[in-house]
């Protein structure tokens, strides 16, 4: 295909979805659901019964009539007879009628007869009677059974990442296991003759390999698993061998770097010789020679090679790619912010910034997309549209948070 057509962001996120989807068929498996926070539901999960499943208080006092308490103040006390009291994890055995009340902890469940909890603050008691100063409404302080979760009401939707605070809302609602995506198999492959390990002393010329651990940390918030990774040197036998080894684990194929269109950039071609690319070059900044292609039947995406590029299109390309396979429908959580800094753009691209916060405020970081001092440094990336033609101070921004 020809170089760097580019797309948009978004037409490159439709075409990449609706080519890997048929190819990348989820596994499904039941896990325990204290093991299931960074998991993607695979399926939708209903209240098999009302939450609560009776009407309890959520304050220590008095369970009355609302109509009993009309006009209550400091200086027109309302006195209640009072007629039991209630035992936490235990059924009333009192029923409230006219100019009742029954002592009520936090919780516990609300006699029949009573619509209103009367707070303890605003009750004096006096022998078998309670001298009550502050009017309530009907319902205050009570929840009704079902007020929380109907029974049958959808709880949390298939394609949800869940996170600890789900897990309450899965133990309340009695689910012990439940069913869950497995983790995408994906390989990770960075290109270059001068890479070596991070954690090896790199000699003259040669440069730590960091875009593999930082994929690595980027696509455990989806909840992958690597299966496979290499480092490539820059010839078509060490690609395709690497690619040949990929395609039998992987699910999804990472290459990081070889990706632009200098005479060692092979990630197209290697494609290419045993699949189909269709999509060589995105209209964001930085980051535009990003590949997406099938080889093998195995989804592969070629990212560039300079770190912040590739950081930009791990989080703005794959990340929601992926989770559209996988169901999920989240959006970016984008935030505003307030310009500082005067820049000027190019017309049809996105324009990714890094910039830190003070408060609201935004500050650009200037640095080349292989600068990583900029990347480590930045709170967040502002994310510019492609019919924006500068940024002037004061101007409010779409940012996310990294």
């Amino acid at each position: 295909m020809a170089y760097l057509s580019t797309k948009t962001l978004q037409d490159a996120l439709t075409s990449a979805t609706q080519v890997f989807t048929p190819l990348v068929q989820p596994e499904v498996e039941e896990v325990e659901i204290t093991q299931c926070v960074n998991r993607v539901l695979a399926q939708d999960l209903v209240a098999q019964e009302p939450i609560p499943a009776f009407s309890r208080s959520i304050v220590d006092g008095y369970a009355v009539r609302w109509e009993d308490c009309v006009g209550a103040s400091e200086t027109f006390l309302r006195m209640l007879e009072v007629v039991g009291e209630v035992q936490m994890g235990q059924e009333p055995t009192c029923t409230i009628q006219k100019d009742q009340a029954a002592y009520v902890p936090t919780g516990a469940m609300i006699p029949n007869g009573a619509n209103a909890m009367v707070m303890i603050e605003y009750v004096t008691q006096l022998g078998n009677s309670i001298a009550i100063s502050h009017p309530v409404k009907e319902k205050d302080h009570i929840v009704k059974a079902g007020e929380d979760l109907a029974q049958g009401e959808n709880v949390l939707a298939k394609g949800t990442r869940l996170t600890s605070k789900h897990i309450a809302a899965l133990a309340t609602l009695g689910y012990t296991h439940i069913q869950v995506y497995k983790p995408i198999r994906l390989a990770i492959l960075s290109s270059g003759d001068e890479l070596v390990d991070y954690q090896s002393t790199p000699q003259m010329t040669q440069v730590r390999d960091c875009n593999a651990p930082m994929l690595e940390m980027v696509l455990q918030e989806f909840g992958s698993r690597v299966v496979y990774s290499a480092r490539l040197k820059d010839t078509a036998e060490s690609f395709q061998q690497a690619f040949e080894e990929a395609a039998k684990v992987a699910q999804c194929i990472l290459v990081s770097g070889g990706s632009s269109a200098g005479v060692k950039d092979l990630t197209l071609a290697t494609i290419d010789a045993q699949g189909n690319s269709f999509l060589h070059g995105i209209a964001i900044k930085p980051g535009k020679p990003t590949i997406a292609g099938v080889y093998r039947n195995v989804p592969i995406i070629g990212l560039p090679g300079h770190p912040a590029a590739c950081f930009v299109i791990s989080k703005l390309f794959v990340l929601p790619l992926l989770k559209r396979i996988y169901h999920q429908q989240e959006q970016l959580a984008t935030f505003p912010c307030v310009s500082t800094f005067q820049y000027r753009l190019g017309l049809g691209t996105t324009t990714v910034l890094f910039v830190q916060l003070d408060g609201d405020r935004a500050r650009l970081l200037y640095g080349r997309s292989g600068m990583v001092s900029t990347m480590a440094q930045a709170d967040a990336m502002v994310l510019v549209d492609d019919k924006r033609e500068g940024i002037e101070p004061g101007d409010v921004l779409q940012a996310l948070r990294i």
